[in-house]
Order: C-alpha cells, then sequence, then structure tokens
C-alpha cells in the first residue's frame, strides 16, 4: 500500500482498523473518507509501505482525499463482516463506493432496477401480429401457447436434432418428430422450477417459427407481476418477492465485439435509459444478490458469434470477445446463481458442450387442435368463423399445417386477402402469402423475387441459413427494402448505430419461405440443368422439402395459372413436367423405406397428380415410422386420390387420436376403398372409436395386430363393428383373471377371430378356461399360452385340451405349469388328433419319466414339429421313454437345454432321436456336456442334416480339447450350418485353434 502523504490522514470505516500486521474489513459496504479515518501510530510509521498483501485478487485504484491505494492484494486471511456473518473478502464484496454515501449508492441502485425491469416488461408486452400490422389481422384477445414438454434426454437424440446449421422443420417435413417425449407441462410448472440449484440453467428450444420468443415474453412478463416489478409500479416493500431484477435481451441485440467487458455488453448497449453510476453499482448489486435476479436471452439461434470453440474464463472487469463474455456468463463462472432461461433452434442447444448445457430442457411442439381453431377465427375477426367452417369442409388439408405458429398466421393472411378461393396444400399457400408480401410497403423492388430465389437456392446448396447484409447487395438487395421476408440480425435496436454495416447478418423470417424460393429457382433454371439437378440431388434427403414445393410448382394443376412476372418465370414447363414426373415414377417404384416413403407421399400431395398417384400406390405400408400431422396430411392425401387401395398398414407407429383424425377430416366425402387395414397401436377409447368410424366407412377387413392392456380389451369387447374384423393377437398376460372376464375374453376371441392368446400368470383355473370354452364357440385360435399358471391341475389341463382340439390351435405354450404326468395324460386324451406345430412344456421339472413319456405321444400325434423341454429335469431315462414314443415323428426342432442331469447317455439318446425324427434344429445349452457327451451324440446323429446347433453355457474348459474336435467332426459330418457357442468361455487359444477347425465348412459361428 502506497501512501502518498500521511499528514493528517485518518482511514476510517465505522467498523474498519489496519494495522501493519493484518488488515480486516468487518463491513461490505466501508468508505474510504480521509476526513473520518483513524490510523494507529504503529500504523502511521509505515507511511512508506509500498504494497500491503490484502488478497489474492488484484483490486486496482482506489482514490481518496490525502490517500492513494495504488496496487491492492488480498490475502486468504482478510474477512468482512463479523460474527456469525464473517465471510473471506472477494472482489464482489470489496468496499467500492469510495466517497459515494450508502444513500446515493441505494438510489443508483433502485435507478437500475427500474429501467432494467422496464425495459424487460415493455419488451414482453408485444403482440402476436406486430410483424403483420399491413396484413391487418386483429390481435386476440386471449392467450394461447404451444405445447410444451419437459424433455430429460435431449442430448441422448430424445429428439434427434442435427448439428447442421440448414436442417427440416417440424411440421413442415412430414418424416420429422414433434417432440413426443417428455411430460407436457404448462408455463405455470416451468416458473415454478425456476431457483433450484439443479435448473440453474433452463432452455426452450423449437423450430423456427413455433413461438419461442412470444413464449419467453410471455414468462418474462409472468415472472415481473408475479414479483411486482411491472413498468411504472414498482412497489418499494421487497418482502413478498423472489426476484428483484428481471433482465430480458433478444440475443440479436447484444453487440458483437473483439473486447468488452461483461457489464457493458450485457447492460451498457442494452439499457440505454440508465446512467453509467445506476449501470456501475447496479452491477455490483447483481453480483452480490444473485439469487435474486433472473437473465432471460432469446434467440441463441440468432447470434452472429459461436460458442463453440475454446473459450478463457475471465473475471468481471476483463474485456474479451461477446462469445467469451457470453461463454462465462452461461457456464456460471461469472453468475453462479443467477437464474438463467435460454431460447434456441434444437440444433444450437444440441451442438453444445457439457460446461454450457442447460441442466432442464423444455421443446414447443406445437398449438394444440382447439387452439389452431380459436386463434384461426380470433386472428380473421368477424370473418373468422365462417372462413374456419369454409377450410374445413373444402381444404382440410391444410388446417394440421397451422399447429406451427407462423404458418397460423400465414393462413390466415392468406384467408383474409382469398376468403373465396383459399388454397388447400403448402406450396398455394405459400405462393399467395408471398404475393401479398410483394404488395407490402415495404418491398419497394418488385422484382425483388427473383434475386432471392438464386440467394435461397445458393444458401440451400451450402447448408446454410444466415447472410451477411454484404451478400445480400452481392445479389442486388437492400435488406431494408425486404423487411417482410427478411430479418435483420441484430436487427432494429437502439445498438445497431454501432455495428458495421458489413456485419449485419440477415435471414429468412421463416426458413419455409428460403425453401420454397429455392424450389421456385430449380423450377426456372434451363431444362438442361434442371435435369441435371433432378437426377443428381432432388431426391436426397436434405432437399425434400424443396422436392415438395417443386413437385407443387410443376406438377399441381391447380397451380397451372399464370402468374404474374414478378412472381415466377418457367421456360420449357411441359419438359420439366416430364422430367419430374417420370423421376417420381422411379423413386415410387424404389422407395422401400417410411421415411423415405412419407417424404414421396409429402411430395404427390403437393403435386396433386391423381394420375400419377393411381398408376403407382395401391398399398400404402407404414412400419415403425413416427407420423407427425404433415406426414398424415401427406399420406391420407395420397389415400384420397388413389381411390382403393389393396392394403393400408400402421404398424407400431404411436398413432394418436389427434393424427388419427387428421387422416379422417382429409377423407372427408371421398370414395376410398381399402380391402384390409391393419393397425398395431395402443388405444384408448376415444382412438378406437375414430378406427371404429374409418373401418366403417373405407374397409373391407380391419386387423388389429396387438391387444395389450386390460383398458384395451375392453374397449374391444364392448364395440360394435359390422366389418370383418380380426384381432391377431390379444396378450392378457399378468392380469388377474375372474369369472367374468373369461367370458369376456371367449366372446372377443370368438367375435374378432384372434389368432393369438396370450394368459400367461394370469391366476387361470379351470372355471376360467370352461367359461372360456363355452364362449368362444366356433373361434379358431393359431396360438394359446397358458404359462406360468401353476394351478390349472388335471381338470384345467383337461379343458386345455378340449380348447385346443376345438379351436385347432397350433402353437401350446404350458411353460412352469406344475405339469405332471396325470395333467399330461388328461391333456392328451382331449387334444384328440389336433394338429400342433409348437409345443412347449419347458419348466415343468415334476413331469417325470412317465409325463415325457406322455409329451412322446402327443409329439407324434399331434405331428408337432417343434418340441420345447427346456429345464425339465430330463435323463437319460426319460428320453428312452420319448424316443420310444416319436419313432414316427418328424420333428424340425428339439430343445432339450438347461437340463444338467442328462448325462452321456441322455445325450446319447438325444442324437439317436435328431437322426430318426430328422431334426433340423437342435439346442442343447447348458447341459453340462463332456466330451464323453459329445462322441456318444455324434456317433448316435449318424448323417442326420443339422441347419442349427446351439450349444451355449457349456464351458470349454468341461469339454476339454476332445470335445471341441468332436464337435468339429459334427459341424463337417452334419454339415451344420449355423453353430452357436456364446458363453462357453473359450480362451484365445482355443478359440483360435477351433475356428481352424471349421474354417473349412463354412458355417456361420456365434461365440
Amino acid at each position: 500500500m502506497s501512501i502518498e502523504s500521511a499528514k493528517d490522514v485518518l482511514v476510517i470505516s465505522e467498523h474498519t482498523e489496519i494495522t501493519s500486521q493484518k488488515a480486516t474489513v468487518q463491513t461490505v459496504e466501508a468508505n474510504l473518507s480521509a476526513n473520518e479515518a483513524h490510523i494507529s501510530a504503529e500504523t502511521l510509521q509505515q507511511t512508506n509501505i509500498t504494497e500491503t498483501k490484502i488478497t489474492d485478487a488484484t483490486v486496482g485504484e482506489i482514490k481518496a482525499t490525502n490517500i492513494q491505494i495504488k496496487t491492492v492484494y488480498l490475502m486468504p486471511a482478510t474477512y468482512v463482516g463479523t460474527g456469525a456473518n464473517k465471510h473471506p473478502m472477494t472482489y464482489e464484496n470489496i468496499p467500492a463506493l469510495v466517497g459515494v454515501s450508502p444513500t446515493a449508492k441505494e438510489k443508483y441502485v433502485a435507478a437500475f432496477k427500474r429501467d432494467v425491469n422496464r425495459d424487460a416488461y415493455r419488451k414482453a408486452k408485444g403482440s402476436v401480429t406486430d410483424l403483420y400490422r399491413d396484413q391487418r389481422l386483429v390481435e386476440p384477445e386471449f392467450e394461447a401457447n404451444p405445447r410444451v414438454r419437459e424433455l430429460s434426454h435431449f442430448f441422448s437424440g430424445e429428439m434427434a436434432p442435427k448439428k447442421k446449421k440448414y436442417q427440416k422443420e417440424v411440421g413442415f417435413s412430414v418424416s420429422k418428430e414433434f417432440g413426443s417425449e417428455g411430460n407436457l407441462v404448462d408455463l405455470k410448472q416451468i416458473l415454478q422450477s425456476f431457483n433450484s440449484k439443479k435448473n440453474r440453467h433452463i432452455a426452450i428450444v423449437g423450430q423456427a417459427g413455433s413461438g419461442k420468443t412470444t413464449f419467453v415474453e410471455r414468462m418474462v412478463r409472468d415472472v415481473a407481476e408475479n414479483n411486482n416489478l411491472c413498468d411504472d409500479r414498482f412497489s418499494p416493500d421487497q418482502t413478498e418477492r423472489r426476484y428483484e431484477i428481471i433482465y430480458f435481451v433478444y440475443i440479436r441485440d447484444l453487440l458483437d465485439s473483439e473486447s468488452i467487458n461483461a457489464k457493458d455488453l450485457l447492460f451498457g448497449n442494452v439499457i440505454t435509459d440508465s446512467s453509467e453510476e445506476s449501470i456501475k453499482y447496479g452491477y455490483e448489486w447483481i453480483i452480490e444478490n444473485q439469487e435474486k435476479v433472473v437473465f432471460f436471452f432469446d434467440g441463441l439461434d440468432q447470434a452472429t458469434w459461436s460458442l463453440g470453440g475454446h473459450h478463457r474464463k475471465i473475471n468481471h472487469k476483463d474485456k474479451a470477445s461477446t462469445a467469451t463474455v457470453m461463454y462465462n456468463v452461461i457456464t456460471s463462472h461469472l453468475f453462479p446463481r443467477v437464474q438463467i432461461v435460454i431460447s434456441s433452434r434444437e440444433h444450437c442447444i444440441a451442438s453444445l458442450t457439457v460446461d454450457l448445457r442447460p441442466q432442464l430442457i423444455y421443446a414447443l411442439v406445437g398449438l394444440s387442435p382447439d387452439d389452431v381453431k380459436r386463434l384461426f377465427i380470433a386472428l380473421l375477426g368477424k370473418i373468422g368463423q365462417h372462413q374456419w367452417d369454409r377450410m374445413c369442409s373444402t381444404s382440410p388439408a391444410i388446417i394440421p399445417l397451422s399447429s406451427v405458429p407462423v404458418f397460423l398466421i400465414y393462413n390466415a393472411i392468406v384467408q383474409k386477402f382469398n376468403p373465396e378461393n383459399p388454397p388447400d396444400t403448402m406450396t398455394g399457400a405459400m405462393f399467395e402469402i408471398l404475393d401479398i408480401l410483394l404488395q407490402s410497403q415495404h418491398v419497394r423492388d418488385k422484382q425483388v423475387l427473383h434475386k432471392l430465389k438464386e440467394m435461397a437456392f445458393r444458401a440451400m446448396s451450402e447448408g446454410r441459413v444466415v447472410f451477411t447484409k454484404d451478400e445480400l447487395l452481392k445479389f442486388g438487395l437492400d435488406p431494408d427494402s425486404i423487411q417482410d421476408l427478411v430479418i435483420k440480425v441484430p436487427g432494429r435496436t437502439r445498438a445497431s448505430h454501432c455495428l458495421l454495416e458489413g456485419t449485419q447478418q440477415i435471414y429468412f423470417s421463416h426458413q419455409v419461405i428460403e425453401e420454397n424460393l429455392a424450389a421456385m429457382f430449380v423450377s426456372e433454371i434451363r431444362v438442361e440443368d434442371f435435369e441435371e439437378f433432378v437426377k443428381g440431388f432432388i431426391h436426397q434427403d436434405h432437399w425434400s422439402i424443396v422436392r415438395k414445393f417443386l413437385c407443387g410448382i410443376l406438377l399441381n394443376p391447380d397451380l397451372a395459372i399464370d402468374w404474374a412476372p414478378q412472381m415466377l418465370q418457367i421456360k420449357d414447363k411441359k419438359a420439366k413436367e416430364e422430367i419430374l414426373r417420370r423421376s417420381m415414377n422411379e423413386q415410387l417404384k424404389e422407395a422401400n423405406d417410411s421415411t423415405a416413403l412419407m417424404e414421396l407421399f409429402g411430395a404427390l400431395y403437393e403435386s396433386n397428380d391423381a394420375e400419377l398417384i393411381r398408376s403407382h400406390v395401391h398399398d400404402i405400408d407404414f412400419k415403425e415410422a413416427t407420423i407427425n400431422p404433415s406426414g398424415m396430411l401427406a399420406i391420407s392425401s395420397v389415400m384420397r386420390r388413389s381411390g382403393n387401395l389393396n392394403l393400408l398398414r400402421f404398424s407400431y407407429c404411436n398413432l394418436t387420436t389427434e393424427i388419427f383424425d387428421i387422416m379422417m377430416s382429409n377423407l372427408k366425402n371421398s370414395q376410398l376403398k381399402v380391402k384390409k387395414f391393419i393397425l398395431s397401436n395402443r388405444f384408448n377409447a376415444e382412438l378406437f372409436a375414430s378406427v371404429t368410424k374409418f373401418t366403417e366407412s373405407y374397409v373391407d377387413e380391419i386387423v388389429l395386430e396387438m391387444c395389450v392392456e386390460e383398458n384395451e380389451f375392453g374397449i374391444i369387447s364392448r364395440s360394435v363393428i359390422s366389418k370383418k374384423v380380426f384381432v391377431k393377437e390379444v396378450d392378457l398376460s399378468s392380469i388377474k383373471m375372474s369369472e367374468q372376464f373369461s367370458i369376456e375374453t371367449g366372446i372377443v376371441c370368438s367375435k374378432y377371430n384372434v389368432e393369438c392368446l396370450g394368459l400367461i400368470d394370469t391366476d387361470l383355473r379351470e372355471i376360467h378356461l370352461r367359461n372360456f370354452l363355452k364362449h368362444v364357440g366356433n373361434g379358431k385360435l393359431k396360438k394359446l399360452d397358458v404359462g406360468h399358471n401353476e394351478n390349472l391341475g388335471v381338470d384345467g389341463l383337461s379343458v386345455t385340451g378340449i380348447i385346443v382340439s376345438q379351436c385347432e390351435v397350433e402353437k401350446v405354450g404350458m411353460r412352469d405349469c406344475n405339469l405332471t404326468a396325470e395333467a399330461m395324460k388328461a391333456f392328451k386324451e382331449n387334444v384328440r388328433d389336433a394338429k400342433l406345430k409348437d409345443f412347449y412344456v419347458s419348466g415343468n421339472e415334476n413331469l417325470g419319466v412317465d409325463g415325457i413319456a406322455i409329451t412322446g405321444i402327443i409329439v407324434s400325434q399331434c405331428e408337432v414339429e417343434k418340441i420345447g423341454m427346456q429345464e425339465c429335469n430330463l435323463t437319460a431315462v426319460a428320453m428312452e421313454a420319448f424316443k420310444e414314443n416319436v419313432r414316427d415323428a418328424k420333428l424340425k426342432e428339439l430343445n432339450v437345454g438347461s437340463n444338467a442331469n442328462l448325462g452321456v447317455d441322455g445325450v446319447s439318446v438325444t442324437g439317436i432321436i435328431v437322426s430318426q425324427c430328422e431334426v433340423e434344429i437342435v439346442r442343447m445349452g447348458k447341459c453340462n456336456l463332456t466330451a464323453q457327451a459329445m462322441k456318444a451324440f455324434k456317433e448316435n446323429v449318424r448323417d442326420a442334416k443339422i441347419n442349427w446347433l446351439d450349444l451355449s453355457f457349456n464351458k470349454v474348459s468341461k469339454l476339454g480339447d476332445g470335445g471341441l474336435s468332436t464337435i468339429s467332426e459334427i459341424v463337417h459330418q452334419c454339415q451344420v450350418q449355423t453353430l452357436k457357442m456364446v458363453f462357453c468361455e473359450f480362451s484365445s487359444d482355443q478359440l483360435k485353434r477351433f475356428k481352424a477347425m471349421i474354417a473349412d465348412t463354412g458355417v456361420e459361428f456365434e461365440y
């Protein structure tokens, strides 16, 4: 500490004492004043001290009358406060307001709070129609937010976000899924998650146009109102406040600088109403009271800087690039206790490194159908209801797209300007939107569209969505003259004048405009270039939405009109139509992937080419494909135009009532006929009612592939469908059986021609089976599984045999049913001459020799093809009894796995059975096999042809080299095609030698 003059010097603070041994500052807001300070005699003698260590952080210069502290270091031993409030001094709590009274500081801080909160609240009071005032839409008197899902596995691929700059958007791509993971939450629940240590950083994600900015603005408003921080109504009473400062900034408004500190970046160029003193002292207040502050950052994807790469850690006064400062803000290095909320498109969040990642992510997944209707009607005012009713009856296909808020606005604009003949495709809607926007007073150059088309195409080719102003100028464009089509970054802000013109960046007001303009450009290029582009690029996934628009532009007869020259100028249109139609023909023939097929259907929907659809679409078969509203819209539009379908299948497509109703709405008044409709989907009463309605209207025969819950079973048991209905599988496993339930089961199996019935672990008794038998009538079952029911007893097995015979069951499972020889005898006597393909009695250890012998009789009598006897405590004697009774049987598969007591003789008999019954698949896993047992098997299996030999879980250490050698001989001798020896614990040397033994056989070896 350098003290230039000690004369009459007093260092004061009410609680501060400085000695030569140790400095202790006992109050954070201590002031140094030469008029009030007191220095001990001992200290005054040391006025020649030039440097005193007080902490490990350099503070800088502090000036007071007659005192100049040029350099101050803080030692770890330095503390502030007293008693329970005593804590180590840090940079943040150093007395900084030299010469400023507590009253003056409080005024500066109060002014700062007022200005920051007022700025946030005013930004949050925008309307949804602000950007479209020229289109004369009506601001709704109510609010409707997009649905929101809380995502817990976002960075594990929950939404499968792509990291490239350009990506297809939900709602416009038929294959990109709206978030279906996570729980639905509302705005109130999101706000309740604030101020938790584990949720300090929260992200709101969604596609462009999904309503992120409006949603964040409403969050800001609600937090402000909940904390009594609204506009000028700031109450001095803070007892009920959770937060005292709400900071809200559009990230595009942050100054892009290479040298700026956090205070100036966040507040200096954003909160322009505050003085430098207010910002200075207000910023220090934030540092000391972080838990009382919320930062809202809207639009990370609009940043002109990148958080990628390496960024150094800084302190509050360090200057660095905007990206580095924001890195330190978001990672909590500068503000570890401030609540942070960021909004962005998914791909920007997905690319963040671990230290930048939010702890909690909420995804906007589109407006609900009810909100779409309410908002649409409100936006159009007096004509709203009429236009909604008209759209529902004449162009329902356009409605689902409006779940994306920006497209809802676009759709409303089109309906406002063309109420009598609105379009029913996305291409038609976008053409009318562009036509309307071109009439705007902001678009002074009416030829601007042609320039934008090429720029959009070049950007699509490069996979980007943002441009600099210099790039626009190269295309002869002025962003100020087309502000209805593009948005400037940072935008129209107070800080704009600080930016170099060349650093401004511009993007289309919605990505779909870029895609549509790119398609328009392709339609206008020379026919030779067009053919080359179609052959080489148009069917790539990257261009799938452009392909949709291109099909609409060239193939849709409803759009084959003479557009104004400033809109579209297509030369050689017929030739281009033929090139595109021929290419689409080839793709439809080759498509075998559900996602690719759905994208093709999206293009067919836009084309509205009934001839192309009818000539190529006879089956619509989607398996394990997630279908979003746009996807179902495309599929149902193709269905409508196809007229007749042989097959319609949705297997494991996670259809909801909302998605299914889109199909129903789009098919209204169509002449569609479907020969067979196959559905494998979980359902509730509402969805099944829609399925029933669809079936009654359009389907000859319906197959429900699976019914797996008691509620689902109850729904189908009570339904009435006049058409032919098949339920492929009813799985009632682990549902406790009752007498009434067993009656309903029989009725459903009869009524819906159930093929497979699972009654595993249902506490099944004889009375239940008799009820089922009585009500199943003439129903036919292919498979019946009564496994894990230990109380069936002899009488229960007897009735099971009758059911198998009467219902012509082909596959029977009776695993772990505590079967005995007497029970098997009762089953055998009643199963009669039924033809069984598969018979599984595994896990029944009490069958004994007699029970296994009777099993052999059943195999022979019922012409069983596959027999499973795992874990049946099989012995050589039991296998001998089985062999004697299957002499004339022809078995395809024999499974005696997990029977450790077979011994050499038992395995030997197994070899005889394999040869005698011409068994193709032999399973002897976990049978405690030895070299001697394998030798006995080899001698008796003779020249049988074994396709599959499974010896898994038999330890090589027990088989030895001799056993492995014998196995290799069996592989050669029996021409084994697949040998499975997993978990046999090969050593590396044994494995190498064994592979060499069988190398010349071509056997597929699994180990």
